[in-house]
């Protein structure tokens, strides 16, 4: 990030970076992370959905709303049911964290 601060696929790395403390447990650094990578690139919903499920975890349910609203305009068909097909790779432990962390924020069954 410090090498090329201009990039344009800046909102990879910061959308890496957010996953990384998202899977480590730190929800509030993930957070930051997702939401530089949204204001980067507001239309990738991989980011949203990260951006909704660490605020969901940090406590901060508003933000974690609005991040599903957001990310059920992009994809009005996003349920828990199907989140797993339109998710990388998970370990079990971590989708279910997942799973729990939007239907926490807000995405329907």
């Amino acid at each position: 990030m410090r090498l090329s601060p201009l990039d344009p696929l800046m909102f990879a790395v910061q959308m890496v970076t957010g996953h990384a403390h998202y899977i480590a447990g730190r929800y509030a650094e993930a957070a930051t992370w997702a939401e530089k990578a949204f204001w980067e690139q507001p239309n990738l919903l991989a980011t949203v959905r990260l951006m909704a499920a660490t605020n969901a975890l940090s406590e901060r349910l508003e933000e974690a709303r609005k991040a599903i609203a957001r990310g059920r305009a992009l994809d009005p068909g996003m349920r828990i049911s199907n989140v797993k097909d339109r998710v990388g790779p998970f370990q079990p432990e971590d989708f279910a964290r997942h799973a729990d962390a939007l239907r926490l924020a807000g995405v329907p069954e």
